[in-house]
């Protein structure tokens, strides 16, 4: 059976290496990292799991954390999310799907739902809306309600936010598009982005097509703030 891949991108633009990365904070009763990893469990005996990271310590750590799971180390401070995920997915087998998502936010969805919503669609890529008019998240907008027309990166062009996982239906249509994406140097101040590799789809008139959730459904672990509201929370039952 083919296996859906799920590429987890552990990059910290942090100044100190010798600080934890901000995945490793406490939050409840364990860390960010496997907060996260805990949405994608209920897929896990179609999944094949891969950890993108940019030092050797941090690989070693989640190594430890997650044994049974891949930990690929790519060079530092590489240009933004796209390539760092073109980095980590290159050894992935080109016809299998992908699920490129960031460590920055938990995200309390049934995903087995969002992955089998995506294939019914026959969707080429997919991306989660929710709804928020704030700038920190990137949005997309749609022609006719329906259609997406348009990925923008932290601009807000319309009340649906995005979150930070993407479907692809295969790794070779992923890397293709990022690598033409790449070369026609499109990026938001020197960086290139998971999310506008999406607009490269839709000029290629690929099927794009979005998964709506409840805001309460989506928590960023953006900032400082994000990290005190959500324990805050958790400790009140959330």
């Amino acid at each position: 059976m083919s296996k859906i891949n799920v590429l987890f991108l552990c990059i910290d633009d942090k100044k100190n290496d010798e600080e934890p990365s901000y995945f490793f904070n406490e939050i409840g009763d364990g860390i960010v990292l496997e907060r996260v990893v805990e949405t994608f469990n209920p897929i896990k005996s179609e999944a094949n799991f891969r950890f993108v990271v940019s030092s050797f310590q941090e690989k070693k750590l989640i190594e430890t954390i997650f044994p049974k799971d891949e930990v690929v180390q790519i060079a530092p401070k590489t240009k933004g999310s796209a390539v760092s995920a073109l980095l980590g997915s290159a050894t992935l087998k080109k016809d299998e799907e992908l699920l490129i998502v960031s460590v920055n936010e938990i995200l309390n969805i049934d995903i087995q739902k969002v992955v089998s919503n995506f294939r019914k669609l026959s969707s080429d890529s997919g991306v989660i809306s929710f709804d928020s008019l704030s700038p920190k998240y990137s949005h997309i907008l749609l022609k006719d309600s329906k259609k997406i027309q348009g990925f923008f990166q932290y601009k807000v062009v319309s009340e649906l936010a995005t979150a930070g996982l993407f479907y692809f239906r295969t790794v070779e249509d992923f890397i293709d598009s990022a690598s033409s994406f790449l070369l026609k140097g499109t990026s938001l101040n020197g960086y290139f982005y998971v999310g506008t590799v999406i607009n490269e789809y839709i000029l290629q008139n690929k099927v794009v097509n979005r998964f709506h959730i409840e805001r309460k459904s989506y928590i960023p672990l953006k900032s400082t703030l994000d990290f005190i509201n959500t324990n805050v929370n958790r400790n009140e039952g959330l």
